[in-house]
């Protein structure tokens, strides 16, 4: 969770911006797995509109939840409204509205989270939680679309009933 590439994620939409004019960007980690056809359903927004900032998958609530990722109770964080019980994102699976994701800075404002964890500690593991702590209030979830898959691997495909979703991450 340490190694430079799990943060390239925070780069890669800028990147594509200004060398491919890129309007969106979707990241899927290595350990997703597409479960039937609808990639193109992945760039709908849930509800239909505009792209929003950001849609990311969400992780079960057994499995993941802010107030077993952040710590809430530090200062830079109480401020935020954010509450133990909300669901965490799942930045495995993400779709980026690059031009909003540049304009609101969300590259600099993950790294100003990363230069202030350093100094004193404010999550727990990886690059998961500052993204978390920029993108409150401000993701939308993929619902359905992706499955958490803790625990899953080939003999478990057949016995979920997955009729419902696209992805499921992670994947062993």
């Amino acid at each position: 969770l340490m190694t430079a590439a799990n943060y390239f994620r925070f780069y890669i939409p800028s990147y594509l911006r200004r060398h491919f004019g890129a309007a969106s960007m979707l990241y899927l980690d290595t350990d997703t797995v597409f479960l039937q056809n609808g990639l193109p359903a992945l760039f709908e927004p849930v509800g239909g509109g505009k792209l929003p900032l950001a849609t990311f998958g969400e992780q079960d609530l057994k499995n993941c939840y802010v107030g077993k990722m952040l710590l809430l109770s530090d200062k830079r964080l109480s401020g935020l409204g954010m509450k133990s019980d909300d669901p965490c994102l799942a930045a495995s699976v993400m779709l980026v509205n690059v031009e909003l994701w540049e304009r609101r800075g969300i590259t600099e404002r993950v790294e100003e989270l990363l230069a202030s964890n350093t100094k004193e500690k404010l999550w727990h593991l990886g690059s998961m939680p500052p993204l978390m702590v920029v993108m409150h209030k401000q993701w939308v979830s993929m619902g359905a679309r992706v499955l958490d898959g803790k625990g899953s691997d080939c003999s478990s495909l057949q016995r979920k009933g997955l009729s419902e979703g696209i992805l499921m991450h992670p994947f062993k």
